[in-house]
């Protein structure tokens, strides 16, 4: 299940995600997330927490999530991920890269160090 974290600036998109991630969490939590604050904000920067409850993705999230990400690219700024898991670490990493925005990764006990820095210009 994905859910917003709201104690962020305006142009910061907070999501937390636990549990499995279905489509359903994409279609009415995070895409309709994503077009409101566009209206707002030009750019936007993504925190996106992995808690330790995460089991994973359906395979519909995964491609959901990636075009959601790809339809809105030149929107992200940056991107903070805070997570444990390497194969989506790597992937987010080469995913970022090719899109042309600044994805930066964080342990779990980094949160803060990740919340500083989504935040920095």
């Amino acid at each position: 299940m994905i859910h917003i974290i709201s104690d962020l600036p305006e142009n910061i998109l907070g999501i937390s995600a636990d549990g499995d991630i279905t489509k359903e969490d994409y279609k009415k939590v995070l895409i309709p997330e994503i077009r409101k604050m566009l209206k707002m904000n030009k750019k936007i920067n993504l925190l996106y927490l992995m808690g330790n409850d995460y089991t994973g993705f359906d395979l519909t999230a995964i491609l959901d999530g990636n075009t959601a990400g790809i339809k809105h690219s030149s929107s992200w700024k940056k991107v903070a991920l805070v997570l444990e898991d390497i194969y989506i670490d790597s992937f987010s990493i080469y995913y970022g890269n090719r899109l042309n925005h600044v994805v930066k990764l964080f342990s779990d006990d980094e949160l803060d160090e990740a919340k500083k820095w989504i935040v920095e210009k």
